[in-house]
């Protein structure tokens, strides 16, 4: 806000106090009083939505007062503004609206109906429609086109927002364009316009992965920001530098974001509605920079006000559902420090919280910050139905938008990498070949903005899963594949090249170990070595690529070499724990144990598995396996072994899963149930031996017996019945 508003305003708080005060309409009523009041109001027009309510409330105030001194017609003039004014001040601060107006308002006697007043996000959709008609009609033609261009402009993005019809952002942005390019447009339409029209572009952006629109946004926002400086425009040019950075990761973004980001939160009062929306893009700010830097500072600070956040406005609020979103995320992202369930948990609620207004009204991003919780805390813990919501609230967000849209796409990757996490857990193949359909979707719907590169590399890791669980050669030719397109495609910062290189590696050196194709381990070779050359010190992925290039390693027979890349990735895993410090660490034991190299401390990293309940089962019985056979037969040790690792059986083959995955997961394990009632036989005699082994089988048993006798029961009953279910039931097991 410039010197000689300020001045302006507080002389017009003058006039208005000594009439409140005095009765002394004279400064009121003096000749000047109306270019004072629109000296005021110009640098508002198109922009009343941004206004702060104390503003309004003199502006309102103001122009009430000049009604109730001047005759007609002068006095209904004043009455009309007088109305649009405080229309608004009652959606935005309705404890500064005069009680007498606001009676008039509750009667129904004040129903403004300029558009230009109106807030969209509070109108039906009939009346979007309606405003946006006249709008249309009032900026065909006229002297004060350009004025309503400023306003339809809005009104088509606020609309586009609602319905996500294309046609309403292409329009949105010819409309701020045409204002742009009028050269009798006065300096305040320019803002304003180029202000709605940046909102437009980073519109288009987010559906289209537009670089050319989010860089003419940031422009755009970033000159607002410059030449007026207030609050609303610091805070728009915020959250476009904080949108370029996330796509392309360049450090000065970042910056820039920050600042302006304090800036916006400075200059807002604390009684201003716009305060607490502030507060929580702000913390996103701060959460980037955690990302980045591993800055504890900032995750503290990003914390700090997404909190604060929900602690300003009215609840039940549009706004306050993205507000619970931000909280969301950033609590998840504090779990992966903290490792506190209480963070993640309270994430979970405030996803849960955002989404009861519903899915529609670019509820996408609230979807995924909601996913991205419960992914977390699924594939933390074990907890399928977790990874089942995650799934299930992508499909139907993405159902909601038009193929192409960079949105669904991101929201059908997460929901393929939430089920590739139930799989991880469960073996079930339903999971798998969900993520399987799920990332072909996304590789065929790709655009080329669109990281095609990643979508590709995401599905060779689907198909090489799935690989795994049916043994078909067309999905591991379908991973390599994949892989290599993703390879050849990648873009960005190193992570991303790491990311892509390693998956190819990986995909390479499977497909060698079933074919001995010799150009398969040189692939994987190279390109596990330059996965661990493109990562930083600081990626959290770093201990995966060290793996990976340790198991090619170890493939090519460079034993020691391979041993040495698994012990620093083991080091390196064990500040973050959970599944991938497990899987880690079970591969630097089996490299102890093939080389008969630090039998001790096999053992002890083989008991680190196997008691670490974050371990996924197979692996858990895997090391209670080895433990057990560490142990010299007869042993009180390697009885107990055993018996935990077969006690482990039924929750590797949960009758929550389908008949074809129970059995694939039992295959790797026959035998296991016998070997561990030989070790209570020879320790603790035939009795515990058989109650172990009865136990044991009686878990995978239990089902069909159930069934079996539930089966004659019906025989008995309805034979034609029974036989239909028979068929099905066989049907089913094939």
């Amino acid at each position: 806000m410039n010197s000689d508003l300020r001045a302006q305003i507080a002389e017009l708080q003058v006039r208005l106090q000594r009439y409140l005060a005095d009765d002394d309409a004279s400064g009121l009523l003096a000749p000047d009083t109306l270019t004072l009041l629109g000296a005021i109001d110009a640098p508002l027009r198109g922009r009343e939505i941004l206004a702060p309510p104390t503003l309004i409330a003199l502006l309102g105030k103001s122009r009430f007062a000049r009604f109730q001194v001047l005759p007609e017609p002068e006095g209904m003039r004043e009455l009309e503004q007088a109305v649009l004014w405080f229309s608004r001040l009652r959606r935005l601060r309705p404890d500064l609206v005069p009680a007498g107006i606001a009676a008039l308002f509750d009667n129904g006697q004040f129903i403004p109906g300029d558009p230009e007043f109106a807030d969209p996000e509070f109108l039906t959709d009939e009346q979007m429609n309606t405003a946006i008609g006249e709008l249309e009609e009032l900026a065909a033609g006229g002297e004060q086109r350009t004025r309503w261009l400023v306003a339809l402009a809005a009104y088509l993005v606020a609309r586009y927002e609602r319905g996500g019809r294309d046609v309403d952002l292409d329009d949105a942005v010819r409309a701020g364009r045409a204002v742009l390019a009028d050269p009798h447009a006065s300096v305040q339409e320019v803002q304003a316009g180029g202000a709605n029209l940046a909102a437009a572009l980073l519109s288009r952006y987010q559906r289209w992965t537009d670089r050319a629109a989010l860089d003419e946004a940031v422009g755009l926002y970033a000159a607002s920001a410059a030449d007026r400086g207030s609050a609303a425009d610091h805070a728009n040019a915020a959250m476009a530098h904080l949108t370029r950075f996330e796509a392309l990761a360049e450090p000065p973004d970042l910056d820039r974001a920050e600042r302006h980001g304090r800036s916006a939160v400075v200059s807002t009062s604390a009684g201003d509605p716009s305060l607490p929306a502030r507060l929580s893009n702000l913390s996103m700010v701060y959460r980037a920079r955690y990302e980045v830097s591993a800055d504890a500072d900032a995750l503290r600070e990003a914390v700090d006000l997404a909190e604060q956040a929900l602690e300003h406005g009215e609840a039940g609020l549009p706004e306050r559902a993205r507000r619970q979103s931000n909280l969301c995320v950033v609590l998840a992202t504090r779990f992966d420090v903290t490792r506190d369930r209480s963070d993640l948990d309270r994430a979970v609620e405030f996803g849960r919280l955002s989404l009861e207004p519903g899915l529609a009204d670019g509820a996408q991003s609230r979807v995924s910050n909601l996913m991205l919780a419960l992914q977390t805390r699924g594939g933390r813990y074990g907890q399928v139905a977790d990874l089942q919501e995650a799934l299930r609230l992508g499909r139907e967000m993405a159902d909601r938008l038009p193929h192409g849209h960079a949105d669904r796409l991101d929201l059908l990757s997460n929901a393929a990498g939430a089920a590739m996490t139930w799989f991880d857990w469960t073996g079930d193949l339903d999971a798998i070949d969900a993520a399987v359909a799920l990332g072909r979707e996304t590789v065929g719907d790709a655009t080329p903005a669109a990281r095609p590169w990643l979508l590709h590399t995401n599905l060779s890791m689907h198909l090489l899963a799935r690989f795994e669980a049916y043994e078909q050669p067309e999905d591991l030719d379908a991973a390599v594949h994949h892989a290599e397109v993703g390879a050849a495609d990648v873009s960005g910062p190193s992570a991303s090249f790491a990311t892509a290189y390693s998956n190819l590696a990986l995909c390479s050196r499977t497909r060698f170990e079933r074919t001995a194709v010799a150009d398969d381990l040189a692939v994987a070779m190279a390109a596990a070595r330059r996965a661990v050359a493109e990562a930083s010190s600081e990626d959290g992925d770093l201990a995966g690529f060290e793996t990976n290039l340790a198991l090619s390693l170890w493939v090519a027979g460079e034993y020691q070499e391979a041993l040495a890349n698994a012990r620093t990735a083991y080091d390196r895993s064990l500040k973050t724990g959970g599944a991938a410090n497990a899987a880690y660490t079970a591969n630097f034991a089996r490299m102890l144990d093939n080389l008969n190299s630090e039998p001790d401390r096999a053992l002890r990293l083989w008991e680190q598995v196997a008691a670490n309940r974050s371990s996924p089962v197979p692996l858990r019985i895997e090391a209670g396996v080895a433990v057990a056979q560490a142990h010299p037969p007869g042993s009180g040790e390697r009885a107990a072994a055993y018996r935990t690792a077969a006690e482990l059986l039924p929750e590797a083959a949960w009758h929550g899963i389908g008949p074809q995955s129970r059995l694939r997961r039992l295959k790797a394990w026959q035998g296991l149930a016998r070997d561990a009632s030989a070790a209570q036989l020879a320790s603790h005699g035939p009795e515990t031996a058989l109650a172990l082994l009865d136990g044991t089988l009686s878990q995978m048993w239990a089902r069909e017996v159930r069934l079996s006798a539930e089966q004659a029961r019906l025989h008995a009953v309805r034979a034609d019945l029974a036989l239909r279910f028979e068929e099905l039931r066989r049907a089913r097991a094939r």
